[in-house]
């Protein structure tokens, strides 16, 4: 990946910062509900009843049906947990990586690419130039890359571009 690629990613990772959290929220909110239902159908065999048909006049009966829909729930769950886990990470990088910056910088950053604002309104908001707000943005954005993906990785670019060994 080049420099721009991950300056690139960390632009489009920040744009995407609210609909994240908006999704951690649904997430959790799946969960929540997945361990209530697997924690009823810990309870639902010991309760269900075989419809009369004993002795292998059906498929399966509705205790084995109880537990089929609790493997498959517990598999939801384990899956709903990887991404929640996987994103949480993401959103407390960025959270951190933000709050590594300076103040300037971080409310730069935070009111173009998370809330959208043109490099003008941003400029308004924090009373100078859109000139200067920009190139602060500029410079900011590749701190944050810094931060978010190593410097390790982006100072070899870095110095590969430059002809340093």
């Amino acid at each position: 990946m080049t420099v721009e690629d991950y300056i690139n990613n960390t632009k489009a990772l920040l744009k995407r910062y609210h609909a994240m959290r908006k999704t951690l929220i649904e997430l959790d909110k799946k969960r929540k509900a997945l361990a209530v239902k697997i924690q009823c159908q810990y309870i639902s065999p010991s309760i269900a009843k075989y419809d009369g048909a004993m002795g292998g006049g059906s498929l399966c009966s509705p205790v084995e049906a109880v537990a089929d829909g609790h493997i498959e729930n517990a598999y939801k769950l384990r899956e709903i947990d990887k991404a929640y886990k996987s994103m949480a990470t993401m959103v407390k990088a960025i959270e951190k990586a933000l709050c590594e910056l300076s103040e300037d910088d971080s409310k730069a950053i935070s009111l173009h690419y998370i809330d959208g604002l043109s490099w003008v309104q941003v400029a308004d908001k924090m009373g100078c130039s859109r000139k200067w707000c920009s190139i602060v943005g500029n410079n900011a954005i590749i701190k944050l890359s810094l931060l978010l993906y190593g410097s390790s990785k982006l100072v070899k670019i870095f110095s590969s571009k430059a002809g340093i060994d």
